[in-house]
């Protein structure tokens, strides 16, 4: 749209929005045929008149995928990535006398010099994430490093008697003369007392940038211990000039240690962690990515509700507010690079590459649920002819010295859909493998074998399992155990349940497999799909797009995962019975589970493995009353289901 980043732009006609927003939230419903382009937004300000000798910035959240930003017909630049955070100065273009113009034209469309250039989710386009205006003190921490929070505290030795913090600050002098400030760094404990505080005196010359560095000791520090103790200290610096002019950063602070043992799993602070969980896009029905916090925060209720201790989040970089969440209530995290499928042998593909993990990581560094960085997922050359045969392994190598560079205080991983003997399998520090054994492929008990033959070819790596799952539509239903096709139009929901009761029961006991991870949470879209009798939608997801329908595997993960007493009768929605004799399956966690039809007591059955069948029932023509019950001591659980037999 030419001369929409000019203020005389008649926009009259536009229509008016609020962010967050994406322009493909209807039509992406429909399939592959959405809107892979440009779009343009204008918002008209004035600014306060305490910010006349202030910097000014213009923060996004996240855009996708290439934003270019105007100010008053001024070109400020251009953020290439769909995903993380990025700032605009606008001080030297910014009227303070009248109004102003901010236009952004944001384009979704394919872009080979961008990751991801493809993918198995939809493409979303637009400020999908909140944007605001950001006022500092000419002396300030700094705002344009990656958009990160320009302090940094990592803990560099810890005992049960001291952490030691190293805290950077980057702090920047945007005035024509040089200055005088004092550096000050206080860490509160939960409750909100100072538990240490430093003093830095600096001189910092004329439009000039410092790093300082400075050194802690918390006493007898309180471990971040994942859901069972998520306690977070805060660190708050502040920049103050001899005139009283400051500028301040407040940071969260969890301290922990982990490791992963390539023969016994995940520990952290020293103890065994079982670290199983799933896998989150951040899109919802009618909403795409411009979600808000109430949708973010009730996602993260239901992966808490079914016991949860790990998310991996895929494929991309999530919202800071959703990592807020995880350091809250102790949900450890994996927090990945968007770099999925087409590896291009490009140098700004490279490079752009690069600098979308160097974001990742400085802007989320400070979260202490964050354990990994994930380089990767299922990399390939699609055009073999032009593209060598080793651009993925050479880029994933220098993915993971970035990451290395960047934070050497995690560990890097991949996650692969090959196997465990290829080369790029010991790239990163730890690897996880993304496989689909009786749902794309081969048979589900083809799974148990195929991870012990992993293991015994490479007893050097730390392998975990990072996407396992089977398409569900909740409305579908059948008896028979049959596997669906995947690329059908029919994914009847109990095939999915079978489908993880397997994959649970074989990786649960193998404690090496260091991550367990549904794929995935929530049914999403996925343009390019039309299966399951839904276009555009991936439904391998234990709930549904809208959050209303709470799939079997979601009771069954709920059933082997929760502390909470749980108690589900499956295929619920399977309410129109064409045979007199049925198995009534029922997930709980209690050691005893008892069944009655229509009244009449079938028994008590007992289960180690939180599957109870009941096999032979036999149907009354007409309306069945089923309810099932489990013992006080989980505190006597009930379910009841209504089938309608028609002889």
């Amino acid at each position: 749209m030419n001369g929409a980043d000019a203020p005389s732009f008649d926009d009259a006609s536009w229509t008016s929005i609020n962010l967050p927003h994406t322009w493909n939230s209807e039509e992406s419903r429909e399939g592959a045929d959405y809107y892979r382009g440009d779009g343009w937004y204008r918002k008209e300000f004035k600014l306060p008149p305490e910010w006349r000798a202030k910097r000014i910035y213009v923060e996004f959240d996240g855009a996708n995928r290439v934003a270019e930003v105007f100010l008053n017909g001024h070109r400020l630049g251009e953020h290439r990535g769909g995903y993380a955070r990025f700032r605009f100065d606008l001080t030297d273009a910014v009227n303070h006398d009248g109004g102003n113009l901010l236009a952004v034209r944001v384009s979704n469309a394919i872009n080979d010099d961008i990751p991801p250039v493809t993918g198995d989710y939809t493409f979303f386009g637009g400020i999908y994430r909140k944007a605001r205006l950001v006022a500092t003190e000419p002396v300030h921490i700094e705002m344009l490093d990656h958009a990160s929070p320009g302090i940094f505290a990592t803990v560099d030795h810890l005992t049960d008697m001291a952490a030691g913090l190293s805290i950077r600050a980057e702090i920047t002098n945007d005035d024509d003369t040089a200055a005088k400030a004092k550096l000050h760094s206080d860490v509160y404990d939960a409750t909100g007392q100072v538990v240490t505080s430093i003093d830095r005196l600096l001189h910092i010359p004329a439009r000039d940038h410092s790093e300082v560095r400075a050194h802690m000791i918390v006493a007898k520090p309180h471990l971040w211990n994942g859901r069972a103790d998520p306690y977070l200290y805060r660190v708050k610096t502040s920049i103050t000039r001899a005139d009283g002019a400051s500028d301040a950063v407040q940071i969260p602070l969890g301290i922990r240690t982990f490791v992963v043992d390539r023969d016994h799993g995940f520990f952290l602070n020293g103890k065994y962690l079982d670290l199983h969980g799933v896998n989150r896009h951040q899109a919802r029905a009618d909403k795409g990515w411009a979600i808000s916090e109430e949708d973010e925060r009730a996602d993260f209720g239901l992966i808490e509700e079914m016991g949860c201790t790990f998310v991996r989040q895929s494929h991309y970089q999530q919202s800071q507010y959703w990592n807020s969440l995880a350091d809250e209530y102790g949900m450890l995290m994996w927090a990945e690079l968007a770099y999925t499928n087409d590896a291009l042998d490009n140098p700004y593909f490279f490079e752009n590459a690069k600098e979308q993990l160097r974001e990742l990581i400085r802007q989320n560094s400070q979260h202490p649920s964050i354990f990994f960085w994930c380089i990767g997922n299922e990399t390939f050359v699609r055009n073999k002819k032009t593209i060598p045969l080793d651009t993925n392994d050479r880029l994933l190598r220098e993915l993971a010295a970035v990451a290395h560079e960047e934070d050497p205080s995690r560990l890097s991983t991949y996650a692969s859909n090959g196997d465990a003997i290829e080369p790029r399998a010991g790239i990163p520090d730890v690897i996880a493998f993304n496989h689909y054994f009786g749902w794309y492929r081969d048979k589900l008990e083809d799974l148990a074998p195929w991870l012990d033959r992993q293991k015994v070819q490479r007893p050097d790596l730390c392998m975990g399992m990072s996407e396992f799952g089977a398409g569900a539509n909740a409305f579908q239903h059948e008896s028979s155990d049959q596997k669906p096709e995947a690329n059908s139009a029919w994914h009847p929901e109990e095939w999915q349940s079978r489908f993880h009761e397997v994959y649970w029961q074989a990786m649960a006991t193998r404690p090496w497999i260091w991550c367990k991870l549904v794929w995935c949470m929530f049914d999403f879209e996925s343009a390019g799909r039309n299966e399951g009798g839904v276009p555009g939608i991936n439904d391998k997801g234990l709930v549904s797009r809208d959050r209303t329908i709470k799939k079997d595997a979601f009771y069954w993960y709920k059933a082997n995962w929760s502390n909470e007493p749980v108690l589900h009768i499956t295929s619920q929605g399977f309410t129109e019975r064409k045979s007199s004799v049925v198995t009534v399956k029922v997930y709980s966690n209690a050691g005893e589970v008892s069944l009655s039809i229509n009244g009449r007591n079938l028994g008590i059955k007992r289960s180690t493995n939180r599957i109870f069948e009941f096999e032979n029932v036999s149907l009354s023509a007409g309306k069945n009353v089923i309810e099932a019950s489990s013992l006080v001591e989980l505190g006597g659980k009930h379910d009841s289901v209504e089938w309608l037999f028609t002889p």
